[in-house]
């Protein structure tokens, strides 16, 4: 996550456990999951921080909800 480009000044101290779509797609390419659950919990998490971080009225809040749910 690269909270500093993106104005986010406080998200490493509100994520404590940062993971982002990109990384993801870094580990794929590196072949770095062991198995689908290593994978799967990355995801979980992207979804989880993206609701953690952004209040429950907010359009980003909103759509990590509905790509986690139907993930």
């Amino acid at each position: 996550v690269d909270a500093k480009s993106l104005g986010l000044n406080d998200y490493f101290d509100v994520i404590k456990r940062p993971m982002d779509l990109g990384t993801i797609q870094t580990n794929l390419k590196r072949h770095s999951y062991k198995s689908f659950f290593e994978y799967r919990d990355d995801v979980i998490l992207t979804f989880d921080n993206a609701m953690q971080y952004n209040p429950p009225d907010n359009y980003v809040h909103g759509l990590a909800a509905k790509c986690k749910k139907r993930f």
